[in-house]
């Protein structure tokens, strides 16, 4: 079953959770989540939470695959971004006002059709397709937003690798697995 796409006021409500949960977690102001329920939220999916201070990343947290509503995921995974990102420091509360909120809605990863390399690359589309990559017993991903900053397949595949801990020329090889999903991406007005 296809997942079904968040209205705006469900955009609103998922990054209101999400900033709820990071103000009673960081200056312990308790909320109602059920005030923002919605029976979409009851759908078990994927998501990240990224934080960015003036633009800048400083924390990114996410589930792809999960068994957990997004009524629960979204805030586990803001908390998460805020605190347990292993590039950056903890969140401080003095922060959190001025960060900006961004919420990454994700479809079931799809795996991509082996073959070589080459045409395996041809399967990913820019800017749609956020990508999984698998190969010696390591994993990374990338959500679809991070080709804005990696324009080409090669240079999308190489920081992969990077950030998987392995070789940047490593995809060369051909020896791993790519997956490929979708994300509907919303942040918080500025």
């Amino acid at each position: 079953m296809k997942p079904s796409l968040l209205s705006p006021s469900q955009k609103t409500k998922l990054l209101v959770l999400a900033r709820k949960a990071l103000e009673k977690r960081l200056l312990h102001r308790d909320y109602d989540p059920q005030a923002y329920h919605d029976p979409g939220f009851e759908e078990k999916r994927g998501c990240f939470v990224t934080l960015k201070d003036q633009g800048e990343l400083r924390g990114c947290i996410g589930q792809i695959n999960t068994k957990t509503t997004l009524a629960k995921l979204v805030p586990q995974m803001a908390v998460a971004a805020a605190l347990e990102d292993p590039r950056f420091e903890p969140v401080r509360p003095a922060e959190l006002s001025g960060l900006t909120l961004e919420v990454s809605v994700l479809t079931l990863p799809q795996p991509v059709a082996t073959g070589p390399i080459q045409k395996q690359m041809e399967q990913l589309r820019p800017m749609v397709d956020g990508v999984i990559l698998e190969a010696q017993g390591h994993q990374a991903t990338f959500l679809p937003q991070v080709w804005e900053q990696l324009h080409s397949k090669e240079e999308f595949l190489t920081a992969l690798c990077q950030k998987a801990h392995l070789p940047g020329d490593y995809w060369r090889q051909g020896d791993l697995k790519l997956f490929t999903y979708q994300a509907q991406h919303f942040e918080e007005a500025t």
